[in-house]
């Protein structure tokens, strides 16, 4: 009998392509023939979709896979999409070169069968049960073949809980993201079957821009993927990579983030989907569409500006707003460009360096230099508005804020070393817990000697939780004068 573990399907081709953009990684990727991820699980008779990259001008050929029907349809592009669909439970891989045969990707695919519990002629249609957050979902239809004399039972009262009503069973669920069993019993037969739940976590993106420079990638992570997984015999199987996502306008899905998923022997399952690697091809609007494995859908809408290139770091775009290159070695002291304006969200993310000079910034982003755990030294001119988490994580031990100053987000200086606090604002800029941290017992702050009184009052509850090292009086603690 001719083992066949999965078909595949070549769909319609992407309506965009790639562009050339300065050499990087990304680059150097874009001239392979090569697959968006290197792993694939799909379940039997079910179809995933899976994108392969072709260079430009390239084509394929020997497209195949082992034990396996293939089929091509249409012409080469920068990409196509590949429908995937399983047919028997194995492991197998599929195969592809380039034009004239000097490449070659391959694409692992992991092909499982989903568990649909069939007991005695009593069954459930479901191999899941979805749930919502404080909704209700009549799971009564999902009983085949009993006696109608039923018992509905969850084994997690975290996930959710049953009740009956007019002889339905309704379940409510409760904790996002958990998973556990629901237990399907007919009391008659005194058969059971048990059904995966799993209560669905909202789909979003935790760090997706609004905003993209010409040229650059980013990286968006997703939460609220589905990673369910069901046990068979022992070994987990399931549903790792179940996101569709499609893109429109100037930007590109260049690549699929993926973390291994592992049963408790270690043994490798599958990869779970968990972001997207986005980048700028065109001046104007992009956006990318994206539907999760329990149907939710979430669109990611992009504004796609100019990049101006400064120096071998840094990227500032017509508005001036700043991005460091992907993947290059900052120096230990950084002076920004003249025509920086604004620093983006997340710029300097985990960089390694000890001191910046901001030059002519006026605004600097979220996040932006959250866990430089090696910058000791900041200098401020122009700055008017810190957002919130800018600073966290740092290794500042003073800062010293510019008159300029008048807004200071939340957690902006989330940091446990700040001992030294010096702003030259004489209206003082909002606050609200923008210098919150662990430890804040020997902070003093430093202000001009004619706007004390007014820090005392705007400032009254930022006082009293984050600088006990000042002296009292009253109930307020009093800032010190700039020497």
């Amino acid at each position: 009998m001719k083992n066949t573990f999965l078909t595949l399907i070549t769909a319609s081709l992407a309506a965009t392509v790639l562009t050339g953009c300065k050499k990087d990684n990304s680059e150097e990727e874009n001239n392979v023939i090569r697959f968006a991820d290197k792993n694939l699980s799909v379940a039997v008779d079910q179809t995933a979709e899976v994108k392969l990259f072709v260079p430009s001008g390239a084509g394929i050929a020997d497209l195949k896979s082992n034990n396996a029907q293939v089929a091509v349809v249409g012409t080469t592009s920068s990409f196509l999409k590949i429908n995937v669909t399983g047919k028997k439970e194995g492991n197998t891989t599929v195969e592809v070169k380039n034009g004239n045969r000097t490449q070659k990707a391959v694409l692992n695919v992991h092909v499982f069968r989903e568990n649909v519990e069939n007991n005695g002629g009593f069954k459930v249609d479901k191999s899941v049960i979805f749930l919502a957050k404080n909704q209700d979902t009549d799971v009564t239809g999902h009983l085949k073949g009993g006696s109608g004399n039923y018992d509905v039972t969850i084994g997690n009262s975290n996930l959710g809980s049953v009740r009956k009503v007019n002889g339905k069973f309704i379940v409510k669920g409760l904790g996002e993201g958990l998973t556990d069993k629901i237990t399907f019993k007919d009391l008659t037969l005194n058969k059971t079957v048990e059904v995966p739940a799993y209560v669905i976590k909202p789909f979003k993106a935790t760090n997706a821009p609004t905003e993209l420079s010409l040229n650059s990638a980013y990286d968006i992570n997703l939460e609220g993927v589905y990673t369910t997984t069901t046990t068979d015999n022992g070994n987990t199987s399931g549903r790792f990579d179940r996101v569709t996502y499609s893109t429109s306008g100037g930007v590109q899905v260049v690549q699929v983030l993926t973390k291994e998923h592992k049963n408790q022997q270690g043994q490798l399952q599958g990869h779970i989907f968990t972001g997207i690697k986005v980048k700028a091809t065109a001046i104007g609007a992009g956006s990318v569409t994206l539907i999760n494995g329990d149907g939710q859908t979430l669109s990611l809408n992009f504004t796609i500006k100019a990049s101006v290139v400064n120096n071998t770091y840094f990227n500032v775009d017509a508005d001036g707003v700043l991005t460091v290159k992907p993947g290059v070695t900052l120096p230990a002291h950084i002076d920004l460009p003249l025509n920086a304006k604004k620093i983006a969200r997340e710029a300097f993310k985990d960089k390694d360096f000890t001191s910046i000079d901001l030059k002519n910034v006026e605004e600097i982003g979220e996040e932006a230099f959250i866990r430089c755990v090696n910058l000791t030294t900041v200098k401020m001119q122009r700055v008017k508005v810190v957002k919130g988490g800018a600073f966290r994580g740092t290794a500042l031990t003073e800062i010293d804020l510019p008159a300029s100053i008048e807004t200071i987000e939340t957690g902006a200086f989330d940091i446990t070393n700040l001992v030294k606090v010096i702003c030259r604002a004489t209206t003082p800029p909002s606050v609200g817990g923008s210098f919150r941290s662990t430890n804040s017992g020997q902070r003093v702050l430093y202000v001009p000697a004619s706007s004390i009184e007014n820090y005392v009052t705007n400032w009254n509850s930022e006082l009293n939780s984050y600088f006990r090292g000042l002296p009292k009086r009253g109930i307020n603690y009093i800032p010190y004068p700039i020497q």
